[in-house]
């Protein structure tokens, strides 16, 4: 390795100096970012804890959030008219009859939600059920309990 002099006073400097003995000047490295680099190992296996840990905190509040169920909100989006489905509308979302609907709901495993608009629920309505407007549907689903069946009708 060569000798370094101070760029200020030219004074002779030891090999690791930081700083000229003689005026105090700051010493400028001859090593490159790369050499630095170098002799401080690999960056990637504190990326990869850094960010494994940044990914199980966002796993770990999502399931929080969800209170550990994930999403399971089914939402119909339009009436099928599929062949043996009997022109069913959702033929795949469970229907229940008056009866069950209402002993469910009497027992406490389910709510009754009405989705007509107010003016209809008014005038007549399952005993005991919410009136919860399809049009204000989405907005107002914080309001349903998660913890009970949600029958819903519009007839």
């Amino acid at each position: 390795m060569a000798v370094q002099h101070c760029a200020k006073c030219g004074a002779k400097l030891k090999p690791d100096a930081r700083f000229c003995p003689n005026c105090g000047a700051a010493v400028r490295s001859s090593r490159s970012s790369g050499q630095r680099a170098a002799e401080r190992g690999p960056r990637w296996p504190l990326i990869a804890i850094v960010g494994g840990g940044v990914l199980l905190i966002a796993i770990a509040l999502a399931l929080i959030l969800t209170g550990g169920r994930g999403a399971q909100t089914q939402v119909a989006s339009s009436p099928t008219d599929e062949p043996g489905a009997g022109n069913i509308p959702y033929p795949s979302v469970e229907r229940v009859s008056p009866e069950e609907a209402h002993a469910m709901a009497q027992n406490g495993e389910a709510i009754i939600v009405d989705v007509r608009d107010q003016a209809a629920f008014e005038a007549g309505h399952a005993a005991g059920a919410l009136s919860l407007p399809e049009a204000e549907l989405a907005d107002r689903l914080s309001e349903l309990p998660r913890q009970q069946m949600i029958i819903t009708y519009c007839t």
